[in-house]
């Protein structure tokens, strides 16, 4: 009914996609007794012309036979269209409901389908993507195929099934001018098919318009802060107004494409009309047939002609929702494709819950053991190495801390450690090399807190045990107390049920840091990844922050990159990096006596710091 799509840089074979089919096998049992009752309804409202027909001989009759002769027939005709009518809405009802609970599931599922693959890319894949785009896929193009199906199953009953029930009781009365009047239905049919390719490009165009104008209203929702700082407003709306009009014109073009042969399929439906009423009447004229015969014949026909209008309707429907088919599958991917085939499990229970506690602190688990040898790296989309022939070793427990000019590569090593990007050479986590571990398995070795710090919509208690749990324990609290947030929350309205909002837009930069590095440590990993978490704190911030990171040092291996160096003299070894290679390395006191890189960073830190105490 609606076609596979073609497929997209890194996705899968198109012959691998779910097909519209598996998602109707979910849900087989709406499907068969929707079909049931479509069947029951279809077949059955055929004899409703045919009881009226036989109620208007009756009546005729009655000059002729006389009331007390022609009641029977004309009661038990009218009682029998009654019963009928009410025994074929009752299956139109079951028909409408199933179906409709089968189309909605469908999209319930298409939806968790597109997130769950989507969740499943690897980085590089992710980041080429339009979020907007994504989302409009995920809304307006599913919703047009759940309608789709919800128009088409529908109709396949009450336009090709009931046709088919219309065509065999005019066939019954005369054959000859059934065939002869039903000439222009197939030529209808025809002509909605033609313009099939047509619409269905001109659909294509106007979903990937609707993309764009979703991409455009949520960047700018996104940033409507610094639009009202910059004093933009105006300018973002002529943008979004802009996209808006180009989504407009391509609907109009899908528009003016379906109803553009209405009026063909209006007139070719009219001439079989004409040829019924002018054969039919001349054979009432001629007493062949009786009044209530020519007046089912002719609704039976008029009920055919006017399914067949409906019918290339619906044609043009599916066309158009080809489109939006595949602009969805386009993005399903098959999870055995998208995650490692180490993998146990589907993304979704990727995160992994920490083992419970009831301490007053976390438990203790063991450092990982960080070999890395020979690393290059690139970040996606660019040919660029930010990193270059990177090897170092550190042991379970370590600290190691990473700092060098802006650009030398700090950022790029987290990113190549946190294990959702390629690299080339080898990375090591207690012996076993990250690009071979499996999700789970990764998030359960490693824990990372980048810059942006990103927070979800939820409590600070939600955010810090990424929504396992709504409950305050010890534990909670000890990782808020080692991420120094704990006095910050307690100062909050509801404490840690306050909600941070859509992207922790209620806390300030600093809290939101510290609430993402109390999320890292709550994850109870072996190995933690911090890039710059002081960055947004200020200096007595950050020494309860290093305080909290000196009591994690032996509960686990730490790989911290920044430019601040108030916790490396705490650190088991120092790296340097610039222009993506390590240029200095060793302890705290051996750079410091090198009098090096490393010993200019320190001294120009320390001078700042004294003009700003």
């Amino acid at each position: 009914m609606i076609a596979t799509s073609v497929n997209s840089p890194g996705s899968v074979n198109v012959a691998q996609h779910p097909t519209l089919w598996s998602y109707f096998r979910r849900h087989w049992l709406w499907f068969v007794r929707g079909g049931a009752g479509g069947v029951g309804y279809n077949t059955l409202i055929v004899l409703g012309p045919i009881y009226l027909g036989r109620a208007i001989d009756a009546l005729s009759s009655i000059p002729a036979q006389g009331w007390d002769a022609a009641r029977p027939s004309l009661v038990s005709s009218l009682l029998s269209l009654v019963a009928m009518t009410i025994v074929f809405q009752g299956a139109r009802t079951v028909k409408r409901y199933d179906l409709r609970l089968m189309s909605n599931a469908i999209g319930n599922d298409l939806r968790r389908d597109l997130l769950r693959s989507t969740l499943a890319w690897d980085a590089q894949s992710f980041e080429r993507e339009n979020i907007g785009d994504l989302v409009s896929r995920g809304v307006g193009d599913i919703d047009v195929v759940v309608e789709t199906i919800m128009t088409t199953v529908t109709e396949f009953y009450d336009t090709l099934v009931l046709m088919l029930s219309y065509f065999v009781a005019i066939v019954l009365y005369d054959w000859r001018l059934a065939l002869v009047a039903s000439v222009p239905v197939p030529l209808t049919i025809a002509a909605a098919q033609l313009t099939g390719p047509v619409l269905t490009r001109a659909s294509g165009k106007a979903r990937r318009a609707a993309g764009l104008m979703t991409s455009h209203a949520a960047d700018s929702l996104a940033a409507v802060r610094v639009l009202r700082l910059y004093g933009r407003e105006a300018a973002e709306w002529g943008k979004f107004k802009e996209a808006s009009l180009e989504y407009l014109k391509a609907n109009l073009a899908v528009t003016v494409i379906q109803s553009g042969l209405l009026p063909f399929y209006a007139a070719a439906a009219s001439l079989g009309v004409v040829i019924v009423i002018g054969t039919g009447a001349t054979r009432v004229i001629e007493g062949a047939w009786t009044l209530g015969r020519f007046a089912a014949y002719l609704s039976l026909f008029l009920s055919m002609s006017g399914r067949t209008l409906m019918a290339a309707r619906v044609l043009n429907r599916v066309h158009a929702a080809r489109a939006a088919w595949a602009r969805v599958m386009e993005k399903v991917r098959l999870l055995e494709q998208a995650t490692p085939a180490s993998a146990a499990t589907p993304p979704q229970g990727a995160l992994p819950s920490p083992t419970p506690t009831t301490g007053a602190d976390p438990p203790r688990v063991a450092g990982a053991h960080l070999v890395v040898s020979g690393l290059s790296f690139c970040f996606p989309g660019t040919t660029e190495r930010v990193l270059r022939d990177i090897s170092f070793e550190v042991m379970p427990g370590d600290l190691l801390a990473v700092t060098g000019p802006i650009g030398g590569g700090k950022s790029a090593l987290i990113s190549a450690l946190s294990g959702l990007y390629a690299y080339d050479g080898s990375i090591q986590v207690n012996g076993v090399e990250l690009r071979d571990v499996g999700e789970r398995e990764r998030a359960r070795l490693i824990a990372p807190v980048d810059q942006t710090a990103m927070l979800f919509s939820g409590s600070v208690v939600e955010n810090a045990t990424m929504f396992r749990t709504s409950q305050v324990d010890q534990w909670v609290k000890a990782v808020a107390r080692d991420a120094a947030i704990d006095a910050d929350v307690a100062a909050f309205p509801k404490g840690y049920d306050t909600d941070v909002g859509a992207s922790g837009a209620r806390v300030s930069g600093g809290q939101r840091q510290r609430i993402a590095l109390a999320r890292a440590l709550y994850q109870d990993a072996p190995l933690l990844l911090l890039d710059d978490p002081f960055s947004a704190v200020d200096l007595s911030t950050e020494r309860l922050v290093v305080s909290g990171l000196r009591s994690e040092q032996g509960r686990r291996t730490i790989v911290l990159c920044s430019h601040r160096l108030s916790v490396f003299e705490a650190s088991s070894r120092i790296i340097v990096l610039k222009d993506g290679k390590i240029v200095e390395e060793g302890t705290h006191e051996a750079l410091l006596s090198d009098n090096g890189l490393y010993a200019r960073i320190h001294r120009a830190q320390g001078f700042l710091e004294a003009e700003t105490a």
